[in-house]
């Protein structure tokens, strides 16, 4: 009983890591696109801003992904160790959308 109970908080943990990772990759791509126009009077921090990529992200997606989608094996193509590669996708096409994080092809599969 413990046991299952476990597994489901690591999953729900799991969840909502991925979430924030999904959100902060699909910022970093927006970013990307608009960093040229940016100005100094930028809009308030939001709640996924605490993320940090190398902190919060990466150690998840290394544990749990980078066998199988890292620098030396991409199944499917995708290919998950760099913000740019994620936003990019795999064979079947992009697994998260800028702004729809929750309703990704990532999210789906870990859900």
């Amino acid at each position: 009983m413990l046991r299952a109970q476990l597994v489901q908080t690591s999953k729900l943990h799991f969840a909502i890591v991925l979430c924030f990772i999904m959100t902060a990759v699909s910022r970093c791509a927006a970013d990307e696109n608009s960093q040229q126009t940016a100005s100094a009077n930028s809009s308030p921090a939001s709640a996924s801003a605490d993320v940090d990529y190398l902190r919060d992200i990466k150690p998840v997606l290394r544990e749990r992904c980078f066998a199988c989608h890292g620098a030396i094996k991409q199944a499917g193509g995708l290919r998950l160790d760099g913000a740019t590669a994620i936003s990019t996708g795999g064979d079947s096409g992009p697994v998260i959308e800028a702004g729809d994080a929750a309703d990704s092809v990532l999210m789906q599969r870990v859900s």
